[in-house]
């Protein structure tokens, strides 16, 4: 049977397939002609091709708009500007090609204005008015300054980000800035998609604006990304946008996952999640650490050894393969979940990086091929020593380099989460191919795929800045080459006012949007009481979990088995975007 499935995967990996001749444009601000330092379109412009890898058969052109040739806009059968750039110069064969042309044009953020008041009219029957400011004179409930925070869409409100750093009561964080267009006529505003909302004035302002085959969205909407944000609402418009059907058309995934599972869990906390899962009848997943590691004795008392890996506990083996009877899958969350000996920030395992140093906010000093490779391969060798198989991978934190970020799309078919992003160029000779993975080899072939890696050279762009990503729905290949599924609704953080109820808000709202998984993590203690940092009222209380899943399950999401999933929708990785 195993062999039979590894036929299935690797027919579905290895056949050639023809490219589909459908095209996408994306057209962002370099700021060559006024600043070449700049490089915040380029990083939007990368969140975008990031989406787009839901929609695979699409062939990625991505070009600095400063750039554009007479007619180029009529290549491909949607194209989008990024602008980004407050009064970049725009090419007048861009600005008149757009006008023009019967492709879908999506037009987002800044420099609206370059157009002229009668195009402006023929394009969305509106007039530019100007750039929302922040209203310090009118400060609601929580003493935030006026802007547009709340947005309108399918019944449902979603909210821009904005808070008042620390300390700075004058100083505002967030994406307040918003292009203002206003109709000369009342008819247009049935053109609207999704009207902005002021939090103060009430006053109402159109976001998304749809006139024949031209998009007007009124920001960049991937500045400040957050789990209520109107990214989501550009994320479900993309199906329109692209033409593009949904792949879920009656419930959409669900999943939940049991975060930071290692040698070291107590088992009594493992084994009611996986009871409470059973019993409502929902699939899960268990976030495994391989290897606890604990030098500087953090959590660990003398005499018990700091290291411990999974074919020294028999017993958790044994609680891994009865929650995996009971519907959960596996996923390898790094090797050990910290860095060695290093205090990053403090040297245990779920508590500290393992790819990212974290003080320095960048790449760990010793990253290279070698030593991720070697990492991973010691940990394939300890999972196939207990005989456990996991479904993807998970990175810690989140947080890796695009070197490792890469590796990790190529080592695994599947990785799950969310990830950190910076332009970059990439040269490698060779790809690792599909049967040298993890998922299909395992530790056997350990030892042949440095040899893929060895040139392996990633150049992220100069002076550009990290920045983090999630995902409404699994994403068929992102700027490193993985297929990912997604964590788009957060976690239970009662100590941060993320409660149970906080999550079900989330996951009723993005019940209207396509294909938008409902997707969490859980920690094992929140099945501890409220003295020791649990939702229970007692030590194995698993109601409020339960209510979790029921609530999912009344909104419309199944949860999936993620094992047979991942192995049945592996299409083809998108195509290398094309750039000049």
């Amino acid at each position: 049977m195993w062999r039979f499935l590894f036929w299935v995967v690797l027919t579905q990996i290895c056949c050639v397939q023809t490219l589909n001749a459908r095209c996408v444009q994306i057209y962002y601000d370099s700021g060559s002609s006024t600043d070449p330092s700049y490089t915040f379109g380029r990083v939007h412009a990368l969140f975008l091709q990031n989406l787009l890898g839901h929609f695979p058969t699409l062939q990625q052109f991505v070009t600095p708009v400063e750039k554009y040739e007479k007619g180029q806009i009529e290549r491909c059968e949607t194209n989008f500007y990024v602008g980004t750039y407050y009064n970049n110069p725009l090419p007048n064969d861009f600005l008149s090609d757009f006008v023009s042309t019967t492709r879908q044009t999506v037009w987002l953020g800044y420099n609206v204005w370059e157009f002229t008041p009668d195009v402006l009219l023929k394009l969305w029957g509106a007039s530019y008015q100007s750039l929302s400011t922040l209203d310090w004179q009118h400060v609601d409930t929580k003493g935030l300054p006026g802007f547009f925070r709340d947005f309108d869409y399918k019944g449902q409100t979603f909210t821009k980000y904005g808070v008042l750093l620390d300390g700075q009561p004058t100083q505002f964080d967030g994406a307040y800035e918003m292009t203002l267009l206003k109709f000369l006529d009342p008819e247009s505003e049935r053109t609207v998609l999704s009207w902005a909302r002021h939090s103060t004035s009430g006053q109402r302002a159109p976001y998304v604006i749809k006139n024949g085959s031209h998009w007007f969205v009124a920001d960049s909407p991937f500045s400040f990304i957050h789990e209520a944000d109107r990214y989501l609402i550009f994320s479900d418009l993309l199906f329109d946008m692209l033409g593009e059907p949904p792949i879920y058309l009656k419930k959409k995934p669900a999943l939940i996952r049991i975060e930071d599972v290692h040698p070291r869990t107590p088992l009594s906390q493992l084994n009611a999640l996986a009871n409470a899962f059973q019993k409502m009848k929902a699939n899960f997943a268990i976030s495994l650490i391989p290897v606890f590691n604990d030098p500087y004795r953090v959590q660990t008392p003398a005499p018990l050894p700091t290291t411990v890996d999974l074919t020294q506990v028999p017993a958790f083996v044994d609680a891994l393969r009865q929650a995996q009877a009971k519907g959960g899958v596996l996923l390898q969350h790094g090797v050990t979940h910290q860095l060695d000996n290093v205090k990053n920030p403090v040297g245990v395992t779920a508590a500290d990086f393992e790819f990212w140093d974290k003080a320095k906010w960048g790449p760990v000093d010793k990253d290279s091929s070698n030593w991720v490779v070697e990492r991973l391969e010691r940990s394939f060798s300890v999972l196939d020593k207990v005989g456990l198989k996991v479904a993807a991978w998970l990175t810690p934190h989140y947080a890796a380099s695009p070197l490792d970020n890469i590796i990790f799309g190529q080592m695994f078919l599947w990785t799950m989460g969310r990830s950190f992003y910076v332009p970059h160029t990439i040269v490698q000779k060779s790809a690792l191919p599909s049967l040298l993975s993890s998922d299909l080899s395992g530790s056997s072939v350990n030892g042949q795929r440095l040899r893929y890696f060895e040139d392996l050279v990633v150049s992220p762009l100069k002076g550009a800045l990290t920045a983090s990503q999630f995902f409404p729905y699994e994403i068929y290949g992102d700027a490193y080459g993985q297929r990912l599924i997604p964590e788009n609704v957060g976690y239970l953080n009662p100590d941060s006012g993320i409660t149970v109820d906080t999550l079900i808000e989330r996951i009723q709202r993005n019940a209207v949007l396509r294909d938008t998984w409902a997707s969490l993590f859980i920690h094992p203690f929140m099945v501890e009481d409220k003295a020791h940092g649990g939702l229970g009222e007692f030590s194995g209380d698993t109601r409020e979990i339960e209510r979790l899943i029921a609530a999912i399950q009344n909104a419309g999401y199944e949860f999936v088995d993620l094992g047979t999933w991942t192995q049945s929708h592996l299409k083809k990785i998108r195509p290398q975007p094309i750039e000049p």
